[in-house]
């Protein structure tokens, strides 16, 4: 008999209607809008439930209080091999004061946020890299528009998809990375992005919105949502070197949530 290891409650009749696994694992990575009947079946049905945060789990159990649903590292890659340099790293390499973000540039962000900050301070420069697109998990948006507008700016420079080994190179060359989210859509507010220890593997201040989870990290990440806070925040960090101490809290956190140690831990919990 099969083992399933389930990540969407999108797909609960396809998993109810199929062979009867032996094994029903319901990993909860993200907070899916809707989908209540499929949230209840996998919290009600499985062997193992795991969760990636904390106000994952509080909030997966409001559907079915009785469920077991155990913390896990979040699961992401750790790259430590090099690759070979991408071609255009060289044109943003040499900007000054570099703010970047890693990942789809769609309607996840605040693009308001974004429009007054970026406004604000012409001196730093903002580095988007990653594909445009939509996400259908989160509100609508005119999302072309915003995005022609984010790119008019003189200091924003956009880089499309790269592959994920050559994700480290450009974080390396950022003083600053950034999750602004638009955390007025749940599933912003309660997320916990990956990118988030794609930043701390590379030893990197973050500022991000108002996500619930990473106001559990004070000393790592700077959490508001008002533009003129970023601003104090942005020219804050630019003016010192960001400590070395903080760096290695970072690193050891990112190790912490290796897709290895996932694996590990998932392991343990089927062992019992």
């Amino acid at each position: 008999f099969p083992i399933y290891w389930i990540f969407y409650p999108h797909i609960h009749r396809l998993i109810k209607y199929s062979i009867k696994p032996q094994t029903l694992i319901y990993d909860i990575i993200d907070f899916y809008p809707g989908y209540n009947k499929g949230k209840k079946y996998f919290l009600s049905s499985s062997n193992v439930i795991a969760a990636i945060s904390q106000e994952l789990k509080k909030n997966y159990l409001k559907y079915f209080p009785p469920a077991n649903i155990n913390l896990v590292p979040q699961g992401f890659k750790l790259i430590k091999s090099k690759s070979l340099v991408h071609p255009k790293i060289k044109k943003i390499d040499n900007l000054q004061n570099k703010v970047g973000f890693i990942g789809a540039i769609n309607n996840r962000l605040d693009f308001n946020l974004l429009f007054e900050l970026i406004s604000a301070t012409p001196d730093i420069n903002y580095i988007f890299i990653g594909p445009t697109d939509t996400d259908s998990n989160t509100s609508s948006k005119p999302i072309d528009t915003l995005i022609s507008k984010l790119f008019s700016f003189k200091n924003v420079y956009h880089i499309g998809l790269i592959s994920k080994e050559q994700i480290r190179q450009f974080i390396d060359i950022l003083d600053i990375t950034m999750i602004p989210y638009d955390t007025k859509d749940d599933f912003n507010r309660l997320c916990y992005p990956m990118k988030l220890f794609e930043y701390f593997a590379a030893g990197k201040p973050v500022i991000s919105t108002a996500i619930e989870e990473l106001k559990k990290f004070p000393n790592l990440v700077f959490v508001s949502n008002s533009a003129k806070e970023w601003v104090k925040i942005i020219n804050k960090i630019i003016s010192k070197p960001w400590p070395k101490n903080l760096q290695i809290q970072e690193k050891i956190l990112a190790k912490k949530n290796s897709w290895e140690n996932k694996i590990d831990q998932i392991l343990k919990l089927l062992s019992k």
